[in-house]
């Protein structure tokens, strides 16, 4: 799966725990590939994260900031672009 950022996001690490310093770290823009893990907080539900690594956000999180029909309102460089 791969995810195409138009802007610079502020993710989480989830190595980290709430509160640790560093736990948020600046990605993009570019094309980054991704993968599902079990989110460590909420063992029923999934992050996406740059492959190979714990950094990235829930799912749901970056599923909202895609726009692949057009009903979201989401345009321009806050859209994310997600090929699965």
């Amino acid at each position: 799966m791969k995810a195409i950022l138009k802007q610079e996001w502020d993710v989480l690490d989830f190595s980290k725990r709430r509160g640790e310093k560093d736990r948020h770290v600046k990605i993009g823009p570019g094309t980054f590939e991704l993968e599902r893990i079990p989110n460590p907080f909420y063992p029923d539900r999934y992050c996406l994260v740059l492959k190979g690594t714990t950094i990235g956000m829930s799912e749901p999180a970056f599923r909202q900031w895609r726009d692949d029909d057009n009903t979201t309102g989401v345009q321009g460089d806050d859209e994310i672009w997600i090929e699965e």
